[in-house]
């Protein structure tokens, strides 16, 4: 009757999805590992025995992989079970020596796998793990202590230092990390007036755009409308499409013609309302009609009036954008 009950607390599924989650953690390139799928590890353990089981042998076969990252996330896992399971600890103190040998380069003929520092990140880190698991359970197993004073006495391990460096790193890190946040907030502050500065000057450069605007086309440009009506020049807007396809139709056809006309035209040539005038040696060339250079006329202006227009929609937006910079603060 147990035996059957011992069986049955073995799926195959849930350890699947345990040899998934421990493929995920292990894979994913990051320091720290993530504790969502940790915990869900944790769960399955939770489950039964023959689960920590299992994850103990998925780890072991993680640390023969030829890459520190992957030894040291397996490492955390380990430590992570380690502290919570006594069946975990048994197995891992079964094998330890394997475990220190993967972990802490102890064993110069087997060396720990690159990238260099993540494999120094390793060897430290297991090191004050052992440290502390000694300090905490070496009562109950007579393994950890013979481990530790091994590493202690044979190896040459001084524990008491590397707990100490390691706390210097800390504190380095910590002051470095401090150090870099207050130069980041004094970059901060001198951009934010540079950009406050940069907003008055945007803004005093799209008035005067503004201004050169209005008076290059007046309201009353019309006149130059070459169909000769009373319909007044629209802004360059989205509803005006409609209007200006059969404009620009005319006007292609009458540029085609201004093309083959002006080859060899050298000195180029000066246009009025009321007379078109070829100058310098091309007095061979055709003569313009009135009708057509109007008509290019108010294409130079129209085209101007698109530029101007969209220069003048890119300083608003600009001066609009980093005018929320300047008020987020």
């Amino acid at each position: 009757m147990a035996l059957s009950g011992h069986i049955a607390q073995i799926d195959p599924v849930i350890c699947e999805e345990l040899a998934q989650y421990i493929e995920e953690l292990t894979t994913s390139g990051q320091r720290a590992l993530d504790q969502t799928v940790l915990k869900k590890v944790k769960n399955v353990c939770k489950k039964s025995d023959e689960y920590v089981k299992q994850s103990f042998h998925i780890l072991m076969l993680k640390l023969e992989q030829d890459h520190a990252e992957i030894r040291l996330s397996t490492f955390q896992i380990i430590d992570e079970l380690f502290n919570r399971s006594h069946v975990f600890r048994d197995l891992l103190l079964s094998d330890f020596q394997n475990f220190i040998e993967k972990t802490t380069e102890i064993n110069y003929d087997d060396p720990l796998p690159p990238p260099k520092v993540i494999a120094k990140l390793l060897h430290t880190h297991c090191l004050e793990a052992v440290q502390k698991w000694h300090n905490k359970f070496s009562v109950g197993y007579k393994k950890l202590e013979l481990g530790y004073n091994y590493l202690k006495d044979c190896k040459k391990i001084d524990f008491d230092n590397i707990v100490m460096e390691s706390q210097a790193t800390q504190r380095a890190a910590q002051e470095k990390q401090r150090r870099q946040e207050v130069i980041n907030k004094e970059k901060l502050t001198a951009s934010l007036k540079d950009l406050n500065e940069l907003k008055t000057e945007a803004e005093d450069c799209l008035v005067q755009l503004e201004n050169c605007y209005n008076l290059l086309f007046p309201p009353d440009l019309s006149q130059f409308d070459p169909a000769g009506d009373d319909t007044n020049v629209q802004d360059y807007d989205e509803s005006a499409t409609s209007n200006d396809v059969s404009t620009s139709s005319k006007i292609d056809n009458n540029a085609e013609t201004m093309t083959e006309n002006s080859k060899d035209i050298g000195d180029g040539v000066e246009i009025n309302p009321n007379e078109i005038k070829v100058q310098g040696n091309n007095s061979n060339a055709c003569d313009i009609p009135k009708d057509k250079g109007i008509a290019i006329v108010t294409l130079n202006f129209n085209l101007i009036r698109i530029y101007l227009h969209t220069i003048t929609n890119v300083l608003a937006i600009f001066c609009h954008r980093f005018c929320i910079i300047i008020n987020f603060r």
